[in-house]
């Protein structure tokens, strides 16, 4: 705005003073001011407009969130390029390592494709290894490996997912007493990181480290041992004391009878295998082990079991019933393939709240690699090895899980290991009223369980196919005969 006034009390036939010129560009510097701050609220007001109509935005913040919790961090580079990728091409870029189409626009992988050689031991038979440094060695070996596939792939959920089934499907060497039986299982766990959550159990209940580590040649017909039926639901794939009875535990070891580790690999002993009537869940049948997986995913319990735990692993300490739901549905309608429910998991609006961020304590596996991969730091097997011995300095050594009876871990770690592998007796459970209870109390009608019913079919959209059968997983293919039903 211009001073007028002055301007006019001037004579016409001078030129104004130095006075008035001065107060002439104060008000122009003013006007320029005004127009700079009405445009720049002007600005604000369109970018409040365009956020509001917005529900879902994606930002620079988010895309860094996404990328600490579904990998290992990443440099400021990596994260600015995932964030060009959008939500939705973001998360399928980390579950697929392909990038979005988006017309007109050229877009960068935020990863560089890396090929691993696979693991070699120089001696890779599954016979029992004598103690010593030897074995030291060799342990070391794998871990280093592992390490170093974390340190430098191009695809960090899926090393990311490794760890989290290293963590479910727990088994340590001083049980196992086998490091080429744990290599095959890591192994395993990279192969079906992002494949079905049924097909691995499948494969947990016949793999050689898994079953050393529960004592699964003690389960014999007669003198069955409780350890791997046990676990399988308590820790693998229900949850403890959710939806089975001490006499479910007891029939699914019967059915578990003949299964174990011979030096080749997987064996199953029909000699020692209890061939009698069982009753699992209300179901009677001459099951097998195949079966007992059959009958275990046919209820609800195993659907909302890894959704909790995939939420505590990569979400919040705290899921609400309704965002474990949210997943729990997407794994039962397609099938309990991992994919369409991680899709589910990182594109809904609770895993970028605010409750979600910075809540989640690191493992000392995840801190030593984010820390390297977000320094871009680089050094092969000597970073690797420089990690195996910093984890270990922080109470974490790979292939061996801690020894706890707290809980599952929320920290990217592994849970509990079972309370005792060598303990073949029941402890004393809470599900089932004791027998002085029994007899004082009036004997109520039970309702048998209704009848199993197939999977429902997919009706939640899914962009991805099934991943295929890897040929360690081909020898067990799941049952194709129908359960009976449950008993009358």
């Amino acid at each position: 705005m211009v001073s007028y006034d002055i301007l006019v009390s001037a004579p016409s036939n001078k030129r104004p003073g130095p006075h008035v010129l001065l107060m002439q560009r104060g008000g122009e510097r003013m006007s320029n001011l005004l127009r700079v701050l009405f445009s720049a609220f002007l600005s604000t007001c369109l970018t409040f407009s365009v956020f509001a109509a917005s529900p879902d935005p994606w930002t620079r913040d988010d895309a860094a969130h996404l990328l600490r919790r579904a990998g290992f961090n990443g440099t400021p580079e990596q994260i600015d390029r995932l964030h060009d990728l959008g939500k939705a091409g973001a998360v399928d870029y980390l579950l697929t390592g392909q990038l979005p189409v988006i017309a007109g626009k050229k877009l960068d992988a935020p990863f560089t494709p890396v090929q691993f050689p696979p693991l070699k031991l120089e001696d890779d038979d599954l016979k029992n290894r004598t103690q010593g440094p030897e074995r030291r060695s060799e342990l070391n070996e794998v871990r280093n490996w592992w390490v170093n596939r974390m340190l430098r792939t191009d695809r960090p959920l899926e090393e990311k997912m490794t760890l989290f089934w290293h963590g479910l499907f727990c088994s340590g060497l001083k049980e196992v007493k086998n490091v080429p039986a744990l290599a095959q299982q890591n192994q395993l766990f990279q192969e079906q990181a992002l494949g079905n959550y049924k097909r691995l159990t499948l494969a947990i209940i016949h793999d050689p480290a898994m079953l050393r580590y529960l004592n699964a040649a003690e389960n014999q017909k007669g003198k069955p041992n409780e350890n791997l039926g046990r676990e399988l639901m308590e820790l693998f794939t229900m949850g403890e004391g959710n939806g089975y009875t001490e006499k479910d535990i007891a029939e699914v070891a019967r059915a578990l009878t003949g299964a174990s580790a011979g030096p080749n690999g997987y064996i199953f002993r029909p000699f020692v295998h209890d061939a009698g009537i069982k009753t699992i869940f209300g179901h009677v049948g001459n099951y097998k082990p195949e079966d007992v997986v059959e009958l275990i995913f046919a209820r609800p319990q195993p659907a909302q079991y890894l959704s909790k735990r995939l939420w505590l692993f990569f979400g919040t300490p705290e899921p609400t019933v309704g965002e474990i739901n949210l997943v729990a549905e997407s794994l039962t309608h397609n099938n309990y393939e991992l994919k369409p429910a991680l899709r589910t998991l990182f594109l809904s609006s609770e895993f970028y709240s605010e409750k979600s961020r910075f809540v989640i304590i690191k493992s000392p596996a995840d801190m030593y690699v984010s820390t390297c991969r977000m320094l871009d730091a680089a050094g092969g097997l000597t970073l690797a090895a420089a990690g195996t011995r910093a984890m270990q300095d922080m109470s974490q050594e790979l292939l061996q899980p801690p020894t706890s009876a707290a809980g599952p871990a929320v920290n990217n770690g592994s849970p509990p290991q079972p309370s005792s592998p060598a303990t073949t007796s029941p402890p004393p459970s809470s599900m089932e009223p004791s027998a002085a209870a029994n007899s004082s109390a009036p004997s109520k009608p039970t309702t048998p369980p209704p009848p199993l019913l197939p999977l429902p079919p997919t009706t939640c959209p899914s962009p991805y196919s099934p991943e295929p059968v890897p040929p360690i997983l081909q020898i067990y293919s799941p049952i194709s005969k129908p359960l009976p039903p449950p008993s009358k």
